[in-house]
């Protein structure tokens, strides 16, 4: 039994946890459709001629899929290895005439943490849709109704840029235009073409033949929402 104990550990070394604190710079671009990559790097400042870092063949990179004090509404897509050599500052002497820098390793793990679920889709954006749906719905009020229409899509447009306060809020340390201000903005200039097609309805010297029946402005705005969505999204 001691001689196999011997041999089992002679060529690996184990570690059973590791608990610290990682830099990483958050990029919110694509927020709430975000993919995350955090980097942790060991390095050897060695000469690979002596101490070169590789991933084990043996212990692939893995992750616990039920890991409990993972923050909610993230999830653990993969962790990926990968080594890269860079030049040290410090010189060694390799051979009798042969003086260098030496060459050291650094072997980093690229673990990918994506939001899960439609919660936060959800959440941020289903003002702004109610809002465009209570918009879009003014086109099946009669036109002669003008007041009713222009009061809904008013309505609809305060409900919106309320809903666009709360995306700003939620995000309020980001100094970069996301995915969730692309959305947002949308919806608002969705919400003021209804309005504008309402009007040309109305007004009689203003003539666009096409939207002059109410069912083929609120196919035209249903479908604009939808292509711009989809745009912004993929």
């Amino acid at each position: 039994w001691g001689y196999d104990d011997d041999e089992k550990y002679e060529k690996y070394a184990y570690e059973y946890n590791i608990k610290n604190s990682f830099y990483h710079k958050w990029n919110l671009r694509e927020y709430p459709f975000d993919l995350q990559t955090l980097e942790i790097n060991f390095l050897s400042y060695r000469d690979t001629s002596f101490i070169e870092l590789i991933p084990s063949k043996s212990f692939l990179p893995s992750f616990n899929e039920e890991m409990n004090n993972l923050k909610d509404g993230y999830a653990i897509v993969s962790v990926e290895p990968k080594v890269t050599y860079f030049e040290t500052p410090y010189e060694a002497e390799f051979a009798p005439d042969l003086i260098r820098k030496e060459v050291g390793t650094k072997l980093s793990y690229e673990i990918t943490i994506d939001r899960s679920g439609s919660y936060l889709f959800i959440k941020l954006f289903g003002g702004s849709f109610m809002a465009f749906i209570i918009s879009w719905l003014a086109f099946f009020i009669p036109p002669k109704e003008f007041e009713s229409q222009i009061t809904i899509n008013l309505g609809a447009i305060f409900g919106a840029i309320g809903n666009r306060y709360f995306v700003d809020s939620a995000m309020s340390s980001v100094q970069v235009i996301t995915k969730a201000d692309l959305m947002s903005n949308m919806c608002i200039l969705l919400l003021i073409l209804n309005i504008i097609l309402i009007i040309v309805q109305r007004n009689n010297k203003i003539t666009w033949p096409f939207f002059e029946k109410s069912t083929n402005a609120l196919i035209f705005s249903a479908s604009l929402f939808i292509i711009l969505t989809f745009l912004i999204i993929f």
